[in-house]
């Protein structure tokens, strides 16, 4: 009897980090840079990295559960689009319930079906080139993500 009390306490203990797993309040981060598009953010250690693209472009890093993702990825601005344009682009397929355009940035928040989507977008003054993070979680998950999103975006920087 003592032995099921002592194997139920450790199965308890085993499964707390999968409720932590969801959540984005960690005490950890981890730093993800970027060569080929010279970008760097920071991203909570309870998503895993998915490793690097093949073109070298970015990454994606997902939850355990595979709800929570980010992708972060550079890209080329071939088609020379103004932000406005791009931010256009970048907003279809979602209801957008906040945007913000300042020079070098734009944001945009919305859901994309169930989903609660945070999209960062950074840009050097010629504009030849756009980086991006987007962070996407179920909206059961609000209230931890949410709080997650500040840091992510103040951490999304160009290198010198």
């Amino acid at each position: 009897m003592i032995h099921r009390i002592v194997l139920s306490g450790l199965t308890l203990l085993s499964s707390l980090p999968f409720a932590f797993a969801q959540s984005a309040e960690v005490s950890t981060w981890k730093v993800y840079c970027n060569a080929r598009f010279a970008y760097c953010l920071e991203y909570p250690r309870t998503l895993i990295a998915q490793g690097e693209s093949d073109n070298g472009d970015g990454q994606v890093f997902r939850s355990k559960d595979r709800r929570v993702e980010l992708r972060a990825y550079g890209s080329l601005n071939f088609l020379e689009q103004t932000p406005a344009q791009y931010r256009k682009a970048a907003s279809a397929g979602k209801r957008v319930t906040y945007t913000l355009e300042k020079p070098g940035f734009f944001v945009l928040n919305g859901l994309e079906g169930q989903n609660i989507v945070y999209h960062k977008t950074i840009y050097p003054r010629s504009q030849e080139k756009y980086v991006s993070l987007i962070l996407s979680y179920p909206q059961s998950l609000r209230s931890s993500w949410d709080k997650a999103v500040g840091r992510l975006s103040k951490s999304l920087v160009l290198k010198p």
